[in-house]
């Protein structure tokens, strides 16, 4: 994808996470989610690694910005099992969503850093599903970035993921067009949502 078309999926997958077209990357709060803060444009939670991705990368650039403070107590909720209600924990945080959001205004390094953890975590992986099942448009592109961001592809969730909604959805028939399979695609997602045992989708 091209940059531009880069930046308009995420502006698309900010609507839904963010509620508007401004890129959140100062958002963070707990959503009672059971995955502790969400933060940033991308959603990164305290509870699933990569806001512990995000800072510990943004460390390596930044070493001695205050945030870092945070990282033992992010580094040790990694040591769960997914699923596991630990994860949830924010006792070890207290003041973690007021300095991500001073960090975010304070430093573009931290937004910059956001958006390359975000592109190697999401968007690349993204990229390469939509490439393994024949989906070439900026459009599919898009709804696979945002379906990897919504639901992940590392069973951080176990019945409701990329591999999984791939698998359910079927391969692209030979001569199958792009727009009949997203279709598909959608609508296996869609019914995967509905069905979740929870109330974050």
């Amino acid at each position: 994808m091209d940059p531009e078309a880069v930046k308009m999926a995420e502006l698309i997958t900010n609507v839904f996470e963010n509620g508007n077209t401004v890129m959140g990357y100062a958002a963070a709060e707990r959503l009672g989610d059971c995955r502790g803060y969400t933060c940033g444009y991308i959603g990164f939670t305290t509870g699933t690694n990569d806001a512990y991705a995000v800072i510990k990368e943004y460390i390596k650039r930044q070493p001695k910005a205050s945030i870092g403070r945070y990282l033992p107590a992010l580094q040790n909720l990694t040591k769960y099992d997914f699923g596991d209600p630990k994860r949830d924990d924010t006792s070890h945080l207290k003041g973690f969503a007021k300095e991500w959001k001073k960090t975010t205004c304070h430093d573009p390094v931290f937004i910059q850093t956001q958006l390359d953890v975000g592109h190697s975590m999401y968007l690349q992986p993204a990229l390469k599903y939509a490439a393994s099942v024949g989906i070439h448009s900026n459009l599919g592109k898009a709804i696979f970035y945002d379906t990897i961001v919504q639901h992940g592809w590392q069973y951080v969730e176990k019945y409701i993921n990329l591999p999984r909604i791939l698998e359910l959805t079927g391969p692209k028939g030979k001569d199958e067009s792009e727009a009949s399979y997203m279709t598909r695609f959608l609508t296996t997602r869609r019914q995967l949502a509905c069905c979740y045992p929870g109330k974050v989708w």
